[in-house]
C-alpha cells in the first residue's frame, strides 16, 4: 500500500485504498471546483504579469493594476492551498477508515480460522469418545457371555454326584481367583479402563458365591462318607443340603441378574448417540459463528473495493493541485519581484525625463543560470519504458542534466539513465547490468536538474560553473574550468557529474578521479570495465565551492566528505530543506565499478551506499570513497 499525500514532499505517486461511495462524488465535485476556480487563475496570472511588464512604457497607468495582480495571485494561491488541504484531509480520513477496516478483516479472519480449528478438535474428541463407548459395549457383551457360561455350569450341577459338583466348583473358583487377583493388581497400578474396572468388581461377587456353594458341597460330601463312625448326623446332613440349596440359589440368581444387565448394556447405544448429538450441536453453533465472520469479511472487502475506486480519482487531483501550488508560488514570487523592480525602473525613467538630452538604454541581464528541477517519483523501468519529465521552461540550447542517486526499493544493482533529452524535457529509465541481471526493476525515486551551461553566480555572488561534455571511451577524461575568477583561490570545490545519455545501452556511472583549481578529471565505470566503449556519451557537471546559499531562489548546500562511503549505508546531514533534491559523485579509489543508491530520511538527512554489480565484478564490498554532495531544494523560497 503506497500513500503519498504530503504537501511539502508532494508524496502523490501511489494508489490509496480508502473508503465510501460518497468519496467519488465529493472528490469529483472538488476537482470541478478546482478546475473552475484555480484553472482560470493561472491564465489570468500570466496575463497580469505580461501586462505589468508592458507598463514600463506607461508607468503612470500601471501601479494599480500591478498591485491588483499581486493580490489576485495571492488569492488564487490561497484558494489552491485550501482546496489541496481539503482534498488531502478527506483522502487521509478515508485511508484511516480503510486501515481500520483491514485490521478488522484480519481479526475476523483469524477468529474464523480459530473456530474452524475448534470444529476439528470437537470432531476428534467426539470420535475418541464414541470409539470408547463402543469398546465398553463390546466388553459388556463379552461379560454377558461369561455370565451365561457360569449359569450353564451351575445348571450342570443338577443331578450330578456331590464329588462331580465339588470338582466343577473348585475349577471355577481357581479360575475366578486368578482373574480377580490380576484385576486387583491392574487396578492398583492404574492400568484398567472403565470396562475392566467394572468386571474387576463384578467377578469377585461371582467368586464369592462360587466359594459359598463349594463350601456347602464340601460339607454335604462329609455326609456321604463311607465310614459311618465319622459320618455326621442325619440332622446335620439335612441342614447341609438345605444350605447348599440356598447358596446355589443365591449364586444362580446373582449370575442371572449380571447376565441380564450385561446383555442390556451390550445392546444400549445411548452413550454413543449422546456423543454424536452433542457433536452435531457444537458443530452447528461453531459453524454459525464462523459463517457470520466470513460474511462480515466479504461485506467489508466489497466496501474497500468501492473506496479504492473512489481514491483513484483523488490521486490525480492531488498531483495537479500540488503542481499548481508550486507553480503559483513561483509565479507570485516572480510577480512580486517584477513589481518591485518595475517600480524602481519607473522612478529612474521619470528622473531621466527631467534631464534634457539623456537617452536611456536597457541591456539584458547576465550572470544568472536558468534551471529546471524536479523529482521522478516511483518511476518505472526498464529503459524501454521511459518516464517523461517536462521542464518548466524551454532552454535556448541543450542544458546540462544531472540525475541523482537511485532509490533503494529494489535489491538489484541499478542506476538511473537519461534515455533521451531536449530543450524542453527528458526521459528517464532504470538500467541494470547485463551480467547476471534481468533489467526488470521495481519502481524507484530519483531527483534531476536541468541547468543552462556556462559560468554563473549564486544569489550570494559565489561563482560556479555548469557544463556538458562529449567523451568516447572510459577515460580518464579532463575538464578545464573556463575562467580565472572561478574557482576562487583556496576554496574546496565540489564537483558533481552524471551521464546525460545512455548511448551504449550498458550500466554505467561517472567517478571523479581528481579535482584541482584549474579543473577536474573523471572516468566512466562500465559493467564490462574493459576500456572498449566506442559510443559517444554526454557527461554533465556542476563545479561549485563548498558552502551554502541560494541559486535563483533555491537553497543549496555543497559539501565534501572524504573517505566516508562504502558498500554500507552512511548518513549525511545538511541544512533543513522543504523538498531536498540530492546529487552526488564519488572518487575513484576502488577500481571495481560502483553506483550510488540513496534513502532520503528527512528534509535534512540522506543515507547513501555504493552498489557494485557483484555478478560482473568483485564481491559487493567496496573501499572507502570521497563523496561530493550537492543538495538543492526543489521549492523556491
Amino acid at each position: 500500500m503506497r500513500v503519498l499525500l504530503s504537501v511539502a514532499a508532494a508524496a502523490l505517486g501511489s494508489t490509496l485504498e480508502l473508503g465510501a461511495e460518497e468519496v467519488v462524488a465529493q472528490l469529483g465535485a472538488a476537482q470541478r471546483d478546482w478546475a473552475k476556480e484555480v484553472g482560470p487563475d493561472l491564465e489570468h496570472l500570466s496575463q497580469t504579469q505580461h501586462t505589468a511588464l508592458l507598463q514600463v512604457e506607461e508607468p503612470e497607468e500601471g501601479g494599480e493594476d500591478e498591485e491588483g495582480g499581486k493580490k489576485v495571485c495571492c488569492k488564487r494561491l490561497k484558494r489552491a492551498k485550501k482546496m489541496f488541504k481539503k482534498v488531502h484531509a478527506e483522502a487521509t480520513g478515508y485511508y484511516q477508515t480503510q486501515r481500520t477496516a483491514l485490521l478488522s478483516i484480519s481479526t475476523q479472519m483469524t477468529e474464523a480460522e480459530d473456530l474452524q480449528q475448534q470444529i476439528a478438535d470437537a470432531k476428534k474428541e467426539a470420535e475418541k469418545n464414541i470409539k470408547k463407548a463402543a469398546r465398553d459395549r463390546r466388553q459388556q457383551c463379552e461379560a454377558g457371555e461369561k455370565f451365561g457360561t457360569n449359569l450353564a455350569e451351575l445348571r450342570g450341577m443338577l443331578g450330578q454326584s456331590t464329588g462331580a459338583q465339588m470338582s466343577l466348583l473348585m475349577a471355577q473358583s481357581r479360575k475366578l481367583t486368578r482373574r480377580s487377583r490380576g484385576s486387583q493388581a491392574l487396578e492398583k497400578a492404574g492400568l484398567l479402563d472403565e470396562g475392566d474396572a467394572i468386571r474387576s468388581h463384578v467377578e469377585p461377587a461371582v467368586l464369592l458365591h462360587s466359594r459359598s456353594v463349594l463350601h456347602a458341597v464340601r460339607n454335604l460330601a462329609a455326609c456321604e462318607a463311607t465310614a459311618e463312625d465319622h459320618a455326621p448326623s442325619e440332622e446335620k446332613c439335612k441342614k447341609q443340603k438345605e444350605k447348599l440349596q440356598k447358596e446355589w440359589t443365591r449364586a444362580y440368581e446373582t449370575l442371572t441378574q449380571l447376565q441380564s444387565a450385561a446383555s442390556g448394556d451390550c445392546e444400549d447405544t445411548t452413550v454413543e448417540e449422546g456423543y454424536k448429538a452433542e457433536l452435531q450441536r457444537l458443530v452447528e453453533e461453531l459453524n454459525k459463528k464462523k459463517l457470520a465472520r466470513i460474511e462480515s469479511v466479504k461485506e467489508q472487502q466489497a466496501e474497500l473495493q468501492k473506496v479504492q475506486d473512489g481514491l483513484a480519482e483523488a490521486e490525480p487531483l492531488l498531483v495537479e493541485l500540488d503542481k499548481s501550488i508550486r507553480n503559483l508560488r513561483k509565479e507570485c514570487k516572480m510577480l512580486t519581484l517584477s513589481t518591485d523592480y518595475l517600480g524602481k525602473v519607473r522612478k529612474l525613467v521619470d528622473a531621466c525625463k527631467k534631464c534634457p538630452g539623456m537617452k536611456v538604454t536597457f541591456n539584458l541581464p547576465s550572470g544568472r543560470t536558468r534551471l529546471a528541477i524536479g523529482q521522478a517519483i516511483k518511476f518505472s523501468n526498464p529503459s524501454s519504458k521511459p518516464v517523461d519529465q517536462s521542464f518548466e521552461m524551454t532552454f535556448a540550447e541543450q542544458p546540462a542534466l544531472l540525475v541523482g542517486p537511485l532509490g533503494r526499493r529494489g535489491g538489484h544493482c541499478a542506476v538511473a539513465e537519461v534515455v533521451s533529452s531536449s530543450m524542453e524535457g527528458l526521459a528517464l529509465g532504470i538500467r541494470e547490468p547485463a551480467c547476471g541481471y534481468d533489467n526488470r526493476h521495481t519502481k524507484e525515486d530519483v531527483a534531476w536538474i536541468a541547468l543552462q551551461q556556462g559560468e554563473f553566480k549564486t544569489d550570494q555572488n559565489v561563482h560556479f560553473q555548469v557544463g556538458r561534455v562529449s567523451v568516447t571511451g572510459l577515460g580518464p577524461h579532463e575538464v578545464a574550468f573556463t575562467s580565472d575568477k572561478y574557482p576562487m583561490k583556496g576554496t574546496e570545490i565540489v564537483v558533481v557529474a552524471a551521464l546525460s545519455s545512455g548511448n551504449s545501452g550498458a550500466w554505467m556511472t561517472v567517478r571523479i578521479k581528481q579535482v584541482t583549481p584549474g579543473g577536474f578529471s573523471f572516468v566512466l565505470n562500465s559493467e564490462k570495465q574493459d576500456g572498449s566503449n566506442s559510443y559517444i556519451e554526454e557527461v554533465s557537471f556542476v563545479a561549485i565551492p563548498k558552502g551554502t546559499g541560494t541559486i535563483y531562489g533555491h537553497h543549496y548546500e555543497a559539501n565534501l566528505f572524504p573517505k566516508s562511503l562504502t558498500h554500507k549505508f552512511n548518513r549525511y546531514e545538511f541544512e533543513e530543506q522543504e523538498k531536498p533534491s540530492v546529487f552526488a559523485s564519488v572518487s575513484y579509489r576502488g577500481r571495481e565499478p560502483a553506483g550510488i543508491r540513496m534513502k532520503v530520511e528527512s528534509g535534512s538527512k540522506v543515507s547513501l551506499m555504493l552498489d557494485e554489480p557483484k555478478d560482473c565484478w568483485g564481491n559487493g564490498a567496496h573501499t572507502s570513497e570521497d563523496v561530493h554532495l550537492l543538495v538543492i531544494d526543489e521549492v523556491m523560497k
